[in-house]
C-alpha cells in the first residue's frame, strides 16, 4: 500500500520540527512492513492514504474538508487534550471547529498517549493507540570517544523546565540546552554527552514525552527522566525519579563508573521492542 506522511507545519511556527520524529518513524515503520510510503509538507499525494502529523495546527475547516474530499485519511494525535483545548494553549475554539472535526473525519486516529483514549471517545472518536519502540534506520548518532558534555537538553524550555534546569546547572556540571538546533548539530552535541535530558512539560502536562526518549535510545543514548504519567511502558530503559530528587539523580548518574554499561544495558532492552511489531497492530483492516 502506498502512504503520504504529511506534517502540518505552518509559516513561521517555530515547533514543528519536534514532529519529525514522528514522521520518520512512521515511514520507516512503515516501509520496513512493505508498503511504499513518502514524507511531505502541507502536500497531499495523489493515489496515497494520508497520515496527518501536527493536525491541531490546522486553522480552519476548509483545510479540513480539503483533506476530506482527498480520500480517506489518518490522523496521529500526539497533543495533550485538556479542558477542551489542545496543551494549555487556551485554543478552544479552533479545537471545537477544527481538530475535532478532523479526528471524527478520519478513516482512523492512532493516539500516543494512553489515558486519551477513553477521552477522545467521548467525542466520538475511536481511537487505537500507537507507542514507539526500536527502529534501526533511526540510528543516526554516531558517538564520540571522548565526551566533553555532561548534560543536554533539548527541546522547549517552559517555567518547569528552566527550574529545574537551573537546579542542575548550579551544581556546577556542563549542562547545554538547544531549542531548534538542525539535525547535524543536534547528533553532534548528543553524540558528545554523557547524559541526556527528559523533563515533563509542567505540572499539569506531565505525560511522558516519549518520544524525545525513545529517539535517544535507538541512538544509544542514556536518558534521566522526569517521573511521568504513565511511563510503565518504557521504565526499563531509562533512569527516573520524581521532580523533588530528579537533579540529584541526574548527578549520581553522570558520577557512576559504570554509566556506560548502564547505557548500553538500558538500550539493548529498547532494541527488544520492535516498533514494527506496534504499527503492524494498527494497520490491521487498512
Amino acid at each position: 500500500m502506498k502512504f503520504n506522511v504529511a506534517v502540518v507545519d505552518p509559516q513561521g511556527y517555530p515547533y514543528t520540527h519536534f514532529l519529525y520524529y514522528f514522521c520518520k518513524l512512521l515511514c520507516y515503520g512503515l516501509e520496513s512492513l512493505g508498503h511504499d510510503c513518502v514524507i511531505s509538507r502541507n502536500s497531499l499525494e495523489p493515489g496515497r492514504m494520508t497520515i496527518i502529523v501536527g493536525g491541531h495546527l490546522l486553522q480552519s475547516a476548509d483545510q479540513v474538508d480539503a483533506i476530506a474530499r482527498a480520500g480517506p485519511y489518518i490522523v496521529l494525535q500526539t497533543e495533550v487534550i485538556k479542558h477542551g483545548m489542545i496543551g494549555e494553549w487556551n485554543n478552544q475554539n479552533q479545537f471545537r471547529a477544527t481538530y475535532v472535526p478532523l479526528l471524527q473525519r478520519a478513516y482512523r486516529v492512532w493516539e500516543v498517549i494512553p489515558h486519551q483514549v477513553p477521552l477522545l471517545a467521548q467525542i466520538g472518536v475511536d481511537a487505537q493507540l500507537l507507542l514507539g519502540g526500536y527502529h534501526p534506520a533511526l540510528e543516526e548518532v554516531r558517538h564520540k570517544k571522548e565526551k566533553d558534555i555532561d548534560f543536554l537538553f533539548f527541546g522547549s524550555v517552559t517555567p518547569h523546565r528552566r527550574e529545574q534546569l537551573q537546579r542542575l546547572q548550579q551544581r556546577g556540571h556542563r549542562l547545554v540546552v538547544v531549542f531548534d538546533e538542525d539535525l547535524i548539530f543536534r547528533n553532534d552535541l548528543i553524540a558528545r554527552t554523557k547524559v541526556n535530558l527528559c523533563l515533563r512539560t509542567s505540572t499539569a502536562l506531565n505525560h511522558l514525552p516519549w518520544g524525545r526518549i525513545c529517539d535517544l535510545l535507538n541512538n544509544r543514548s542514556l536518558v534521566v527522566a522526569e517521573q511521568c504519567l504513565e511511563q510503565d511502558w518504557l521504565q526499563h530503559c531509562f533512569a527516573w525519579a520524581p521532580t523533588e530528587s530528579w537533579v540529584d539523580l541526574c548527578e549520581q548518574t553522570l558520577l557512576r563508573p559504570d554509566r556506560e554499561h548502564v547505557a548500553a544495558e538500558y538500550c539493548e532492552r529498547f532494541r527488544q521492542m520492535p516498533f514494527t511489531d506496534r504499527l503492524a497492530s494498527v494497520l490491521e483492516g487498512i
